[in-house]
């Protein structure tokens, strides 16, 4: 069985202090990039679908209709790329707020073991052996999770309208 002395543990909460404010910055971090990319995604398909539905004179000439079709595909090549990116931002930032939960957890036990020795109270038995074990609050992550999925969500449906858009636009020759 590991003691520390107060001492040693005001060490170890400093410590896990620094790092949670990494892990907050890096949480941080992938918000505001995942937001970038969600911004420069949502303007880049406005722009492109501007230009498929942008009325012209020669709208119903060959050669309209095929820029029409490039530029639906750009649309096409653009989304898959801007999936693949936000999936592994949300990714990098689901581990990063994980780890920071869990980092608040142990921070909580060592601010807890810091006072239960400075008011010379024992540990229990479980708490000698650590038998507790750190775990990020599942009701918090939950609603992370959630407030997550409500973003991603009208973010899937843009996408998934301005395609079908596109595609009815290109078939009815508009």
């Amino acid at each position: 069985m590991e003691y520390l002395s107060v001492e040693q543990q005001k060490v170890k909460y400093e410590e896990n202090s620094l790092t949670l404010g990494k892990q907050a910055k890096l949480v941080r971090y992938n918000e505001t990039k995942a937001g970038q990319i969600v911004v420069s995604y949502v303007l880049f398909v406005a722009v492109m679908f501007s230009l498929i539905t942008s009325s012209s004179s020669s709208s119903s000439s060959f050669i309209f209709r095929r820029i029409r079709w490039v530029l639906f595909s750009q649309i096409l090549l653009i989304s898959a790329s801007f999936w693949l990116a936000i999936t592994m931002v949300i990714k990098r930032l689901v581990g990063a707020k994980y780890h920071y939960e869990l980092s608040l957890m142990v921070r909580q036990m060592l601010l807890e073991e810091i006072l239960m020795v400075q008011n010379g109270q024992m540990k229990s038995p479980e708490q000698q052996q650590g038998g507790r074990l750190a775990k990020p609050d599942p009701v918090r992550l939950r609603q992370w999770y959630t407030n997550l999925f409500a973003i991603l969500s009208p973010l899937i449906a843009f996408a998934v309208l301005t395609l079908y858009a596109c595609i009815v636009i290109l078939l009815d020759g508009k």
